[in-house]
């Protein structure tokens, strides 16, 4: 039972990431920041991937923000900046008053604008990159 507890999933990754983009929406209502703040987030995380203080409450805390063990399925970072790039695309669909295409044209060119270097990454070094769908570097 101990260890069911200790597991950190996708509920309270997702949690943390309200609370995290709550606190992003007091700082600026810009949908920009969003997308700005994901990138941010994407880019640096790797820097703190599996840093743990080595003091037994606070480890559990390092793994549920960015911890590669796999007592965390979800880390909070990088996998926030994949629900604020969601946050921004929900701007931009309830800005052009729900129109479908507008949101559309925005995803094939966000998709296509990370496709590319995102597959020289993964063909760069693979292991590290996506052969953990849980932990993607």
């Amino acid at each position: 039972l101990l260890y069911l507890l200790s597991i950190g999933d996708i509920l309270q990754m997702a949690g943390l990431v309200m609370i995290f983009a709550g606190l992003i929406r007091k700082i600026s209502n810009n949908k920009y920041t969003y997308l700005f703040v994901a990138f941010v987030v994407a880019v640096s995380s790797q820097i703190l991937r599996g840093f743990r203080p080595n003091i037994v409450g606070l480890d559990y805390m390092a793994d549920l923000l960015w911890g590669k063990k796999f007592n965390v399925y979800f880390p909070v970072f990088p996998w926030s900046s994949s629900v604020l790039v969601g946050i921004y695309l929900g701007r931009i669909y309830c800005e052009s008053d729900r129109n479908l295409l507008v949101l559309q044209r925005h995803c094939l060119l966000f998709g296509a604008t990370i496709l590319v270097p995102g597959m020289l990454l993964c063909y760069y070094d693979y292991d590290y990159h996506f052969s953990d769908f849980f932990h993607c570097g």
